[in-house]
């Protein structure tokens, strides 16, 4: 449950970082920002899942 605390605090802080200072010339929301971060922290794990079962399968 901390680890998650822990991801959401960082995640939200950096999501508006990038949505005020990288991304300054286009008006984007942090909710998409904040989408496109944590959907690509959800499927990491899911593609290192699969990974595994592949050179398991070896």
């Amino acid at each position: 449950m901390v680890p998650a605390a822990l991801t959401g605090a960082v995640l939200l802080p950096g999501a508006d970082l990038i949505a005020q200072v990288l991304l300054a010339s286009v008006a984007l929301p942090v909710r998409v920002v904040t989408t496109a971060l944590g959907g690509a922290y959800l499927i990491s794990p899911l593609i290192a899942q699969v990974r595994r079962r592949e050179l398991v399968a070896r």
